[in-house]
């Protein structure tokens, strides 16, 4: 299932940054969860997958990192084809 490995890694990582604040590899395992879903999405555009991966529809924040990895894949596609 697409994501499923990225939300379970952003899950446990929030649920210990949540118990405590100051660890600081909590906060780095929610970073590096949050720019996977954006490489997801630039993979996913690559690929021709429009559909947004079930795993992340009801949170926000890999949500909108996934629709970022999309649109920076399709500007970067635009560019090539422009020859910029």
């Amino acid at each position: 299932m697409r994501g499923l490995a990225i939300r379970a890694e952003y899950a446990l990582s929030r649920a210990i940054a949540e118990a405590d604040p100051a660890d600081e590899d909590a906060q780095l395992s929610l970073e590096i969860a949050v720019l996977q879903a954006e490489f997801l999405g630039s993979a996913d555009w690559k690929n021709e997958q429009a559909a947004l991966p079930i795993m992340f529809a009801d949170e926000p924040e890999l949500l909108r990192a996934w629709a970022e990895g999309q649109y920076r894949a399709a500007m970067a596609a635009l560019e090539v084809r422009q020859g910029l």
